[in-house]
């Protein structure tokens, strides 16, 4: 399989100053809609999350 037919997984969180990120949205995409979708303003749409999905796994730190 070419990398263009790969998919990606990126979730979506809110920064909180003084609380945890909470996870908002997903977005599962190809590498080829995000090249057809560059430099259009609304092409691809947020998921509300699927049960079960990992909303209890913490992101990564976003403060050093």
């Amino acid at each position: 399989m070419d990398m263009q037919h790969k998919k990606l997984l990126l979730d979506i969180y809110d920064w909180d100053r003084f609380s945890s990120p909470d996870f908002m949205s997903f977005l599962e995409v190809t590498v080829q809609q995000l090249i057809e979708q560059q430099g259009k303003p609304h092409g691809l749409v947020l998921k509300p999350p699927p049960e079960p999905h990992k909303q209890d796994v913490k992101p990564p730190s976003l403060h050093p």
